[in-house]
């Protein structure tokens, strides 16, 4: 693991606590994509996160990153998408950048771009020990995930679907990457993941 149970738990409670509030406020939330401009909302008004987004003129094919976010002193966030990225790519890279700024702590940030974006391919490897700035980059999308793709969703989609999932037609149905959906149903994220909510329902969440 790349970081520690305390901090998954963290990730999962508060990508738990906007679901429920984006359901709340958000209309016809019920049955619809989760849309990155709707959180945007609920981040501002609820949790007073004021965040910026903007499409920065530089294509990701050529590049190791598809996004950043910056961490101003003022207290908001400017996060940059890189052009080039599918509707879903971009909706979930949205996403995941907006988690960033909903999970911020100090510690976890990197100002130097280029170590940042080392260490994180770095932390690829099962043996390394990953900075808490790359360790981030594993939870924001977890954090993501989450909420675009919800766990309860995913059990009950195993459950009907006896062992058949049909990932092109849960890639459209949920508007993201179809490669995330291969990654949420491999048989080591399904183990993980039905370990560790059971710790999450503990917590009253």
């Amino acid at each position: 693991m790349r970081f520690t149970l305390d901090d998954l738990l963290f990730t999962l409670e508060i990508a738990a606590e906007y679901s429920a509030t984006y359901d709340q406020y958000v209309l016809q939330a019920n049955g619809r994509p989760r849309t990155t401009d709707d959180l945007v909302w609920v981040a501002t008004q609820i949790a007073g996160k004021k965040i910026n987004l903007y499409q920065l003129d530089l294509d990701v094919s050529a590049r190791n990153v598809e996004a950043v976010c910056f961490a101003n002193q003022d207290g908001s966030f400017d996060i940059g998408i890189l052009s080039g990225l599918t509707a879903e790519e971009e909706r979930f890279v949205v996403c995941k950048e907006i988690f960033h700024a909903l999970l911020d702590r100090e510690e976890c940030r990197n100002i130097n771009l280029f170590e940042h974006v080392a260490s994180t391919l770095d932390a690829q490897d099962d043996l390394a020990v990953p900075t808490r700035a790359a360790a981030a980059e594993e939870l924001a999308v977890i954090g993501a995930l989450e909420f675009i793709f919800p766990y309860s969703a995913r059990e009950a989609i195993m459950a009907a679907a006896d062992g058949r999932i049909d990932a092109e037609q849960l890639a459209e149905q949920y508007s993201i990457p179809r490669r995330l959906i291969d990654t949420v149903f491999n048989d080591d994220s399904i183990a993980f993941f039905r370990q560790v909510m059971p710790m999450l329902e503990r917590t009253g969440v």
